[in-house]
């Protein structure tokens, strides 16, 4: 899966603060399946 990483920052910027520390631990879990080598996506 590729992401472009400008723009996840652009919209992480622009996410309400009370939702951005639940897009940041979701970002974490894609990343460590992404190390697993299990990730579905």
């Amino acid at each position: 899966m590729s992401v472009n990483r400008e723009e996840l920052k652009r919209l992480v910027d622009i996410i309400h603060e009370d939702d951005a520390a639940e897009v940041y631990d979701f970002i974490g879990y894609l990343n460590m399946e992404n190390d697993n080598h299990i990730c579905p996506l």
